[in-house]
């Protein structure tokens, strides 16, 4: 990504990203929807409203304990 930054600098290429050599692998789905949960959970408890529909965040991260141990 650097790289590709720099080398769009020196050419004046201003889609640095069209330079890059190879993409991220995707992320798997149910680590997405897991990573996405926390997120919901917290704003809802750091903001002590139901903005989203989601479950605790005690439980998010306990299922995201039980993925990482799947993975190892």
């Amino acid at each position: 990504m650097e790289e590709a930054k720099k080398t769009a600098e020196t050419q004046g290429v201003e889609d640095w990203k069209a330079l890059c050599k190879s993409q991220p692998p995707k992320i798997d789905v149910q680590l997405k929807t897991i990573i996405s949960e926390m997120y919901m959970a917290a704003a809802n408890e750091l903001t002590d409203h139901k903005l989203f529909d989601a479950p605790r965040l005690a439980g998010i991260i306990k299922k995201y304990r039980e993925y990482m141990g799947e993975k190892k």
